[in-house]
């Protein structure tokens, strides 16, 4: 069995166990996640503290969702946002006993109104806001910009987990007031510079875009370390060490 062989038949048998033996696949996934992730996870625990309002981006059936809720513990707020009506229900079960938590049926992009979301067959972690190459079931969804979700008087945000398939660029652009007024906020983000450059934006335009709201993008290593920062223009991580993605700290140069 060749490597894409064996991609495709293990995307078939999660999504097999995930709308057919849902336990099952969350105890396998969570306990992937928390090997997968550690680094990124002790990344999260470092910067989020008792208190914080923070958001997840992309909160599938919140498994980070949980992370912070742990960080932020009773006094803080989580608010988790989620389109796909399945990983929704998934996710407001599985955050039902964390009364920090506010979960959200939307996609977060730049503009709110309606939105088409792909759906994956397979993966429920690879819904996108953008058409495929493959043929994928269309459904119209909810969208919303952070800039009109937390409207002049909330407080500020504190930390945001980002991870929307390559839809990250147009999600920041629907957030600028948050961050103008957030000044010791962090975002960690997937960076996937082929399916960004799908999406139409491309990694340089992501930095750039970055760049213009006075923060630096530093490069998340799989321990947790933050190291170089990225700039559009300069050369992207070696794929061959970091794989088709990787992860970037977005913040001002104080609160690195």
């Amino acid at each position: 069995m060749n490597s894409s062989t064996a991609v495709r038949a293990t995307a078939r048998l999660s999504g097999f166990l995930f709308r057919n033996a849902f336990p099952v696949y969350v105890a396998l996934y969570d306990r992937y996640k928390r090997a997968a992730d550690r680094g990124e996870i002790a990344l999260i625990r470092r910067l989020v503290h008792p208190g914080d309002d923070v958001v997840d981006v992309g909160a599938n059936i919140g498994f980070y969702t949980q992370v912070l809720a742990q960080c932020v513990g009773p006094n803080g707020h989580v608010y988790a946002f989620e389109p796909d009506t399945l990983n929704f229900r998934r996710l407001c079960v599985r955050t039902a006993s964390l009364p920090q938590v506010e979960a959200v049926r939307a996609a977060v992009t730049e503009r709110s109104g309606a939105i088409d979301l792909h759906v994956s067959r397979d993966l429920s972690v690879d819904h996108r806001i953008y058409a495929t190459d493959e043929t994928r079931r269309t459904v119209v969804v909810d969208a919303v910009a952070l800039d009109d979700f937390f409207r002049e008087g909330r407080q500020p945000i504190q930390f945001i987990k980002m991870d929307i398939q390559g839809a990250e660029h147009a999600a920041l652009r629907g957030m600028r007031g948050v961050i103008e007024r957030s000044p010791s906020l962090r975002i960690l983000m997937e960076m996937w510079p082929t399916v960004l450059d799908r999406f139409g934006a491309g990694t340089d335009a992501l930095l750039e875009l970055v760049d213009s709201y006075d923060l630096e993008a530093r490069l998340v290593g799989g321990d947790g370390s933050v190291g170089e920062a990225l700039k559009s223009g300069t050369p992207l991580p070696d794929e061959r060490q970091t794989g088709p993605y990787f992860t970037v700290l977005c913040a001002r140069r104080e609160c690195m």
